[in-house]
C-alpha cells in the first residue's frame, strides 16, 4: 500500500498511476458529508466498481455493523454477491487493525456490507479506513464474465442461467432438444 495515496484520499489503479480526482478538494480537505440526514445509513453505499472497474482501492468511512456482523461503508470498489457472480475478497484496513474480507454482499437499503473472512473485532463506526481488492481475482473474475458473454453471442441459443468462478464457468441455455453425441 502505497501510504501517500491512502493519506490522500487518492484511488489506486492497478494498471499504475493514481487515478484523478472527481472533485475539487485539496488532498487535506475533509470528505464533505454524503447526505445531510443525520442517519448517514439512509443514503445507498456509492458504487464505485460501476464507474471503474479497474479501481483497486479506495478510502471509506464506516457507517454501519450488521446483525451478522458484516461492515457497510459509505462507498464501495467491492462488487457484492449477485445474479451467478461470486462477490469481490480483499482487506479493509484502518489505524488499528487489519480485516480479510470474505466477501461483499447486498443489504437492505441498497447498502453493500463486507463481511469478514473470520471473526473478529471489527473497525468502529465512523472510522476511516482503505478498502483493498484482492486484484488478481477480480481480474479473473471479470476476464471469466467476458468470456461468458462472448459464448452466450457464438451459440446462438436463450441463456437461461450462469454462474461464474475464478477457475471455471457455466451457462444454461434453452435448448429444445439435448445435442447429440458427437464422439
Amino acid at each position: 500500500m502505497n501510504s501517500q495515496n491512502h493519506k490522500s484520499g487518492g484511488r489506486r489503479n492497478p494498471r499504475g498511476g493514481r487515478r484523478p480526482r472527481r472533485d475539487h478538494r485539496t488532498p487535506d480537505s475533509p470528505r464533505p458529508p454524503k447526505q445531510p440526514s443525520k442517519d448517514p445509513v439512509r443514503m445507498p453505499t456509492e458504487l464505485l466498481f460501476r464507474a471503474d472497474a479497474y479501481l483497486a482501492e479506495t478510502e471509506v468511512v464506516v457507517l454501519a455493523h450488521t446483525p451478522e456482523g458484516g461492515i457497510v461503508t459509505d462507498v464501495s470498489v467491492f462488487y457484492p454477491t449477485g445474479g451467478g457472480q461470486p462477490g469481490d475478497s480483499g482487506w479493509l484496513d484502518w489505524a488499528g487493525g487489519r480485516l480479510a474480507i470474505a466477501t461483499a454482499v447486498k443489504v437492505e437499503g441498497g447498502l453493500i456490507a463486507l463481511v469478514p473472512a473470520e471473526p473478529a473485532p471489527l473497525p468502529p463506526i465512523g472510522t476511516r479506513a482503505l478498502q483493498r481488492l484482492d486484484w488478481t481475482r477480480r481480474h479473473r473474475l471479470m476476464r471469466m464474465h467476458t468470456a461468458l458473454h462472448l459464448l452466450s453471442v457464438v451459440v446462438p441459443l436463450p441463456v437461461t442461467g450462469g454462474q461464474i468462478g475464478t477457475e471455471r464457468g457455466r451457462l444454461d441455455f434453452d435448448m429444445p432438444e439435448p445435442p447429440a453425441d458427437l464422439a
